[in-house]
């Protein structure tokens, strides 16, 4: 009878043991369960974001396009307006060339003809101090 009771004991202690093992195992699939729900919702938080951070970028990039396409297209002004402005320069240019160019004519042929007109009076100079003797 002792060995029934030992034996007894000995399988209630194992049975008790299974319990206690049991419910530990039930613990542990509960915590598992509890982090499994964690994880998913973390992993759904971040998918949200990175669907978030992908429409910002997308946006982002859609602006910067613009703006590119905005410079290009005030670049592309500006070249022809500095087109037209060397244009002009070089109009001007031309013409002040042409204008210098007449200047120096005409200030040359004023010179020949004051050349000629110190010859003359030369001229008449002599010729009334001629006159001047004659006279007398």
């Amino acid at each position: 009878s002792s060995g029934i009771n030992a034996e007894y004991g000995d399988l209630h202690s194992a049975q008790s043991s299974c319990e206690a093992m049991e419910h530990r195992l039930n613990q542990l699939n509960y915590e598992v369960s509890c982090k499994d729900e964690q994880l998913k919702f973390v992993n759904g938080e971040m998918e949200d974001r990175r669907e978030d951070e992908t429409v910002e970028m997308r946006n982002a990039l859609l602006l910067m396009n613009k703006e590119c396409q905005d410079l290009k297209i005030e670049n592309s002004h500006l070249k022809e307006q500095q087109n037209g402005i060397k244009s002009e320069t070089m109009r001007l240019e031309a013409r002040e060339t042409a204008l210098i160019q007449h200047c120096l004519k005409q200030l040359s042929d004023t010179m020949s003809q004051i050349g000629k007109l110190e010859v003359a009076a030369e001229q008449k100079s002599e010729e009334i101090v001629l006159l001047k003797r004659d006279l007398s």
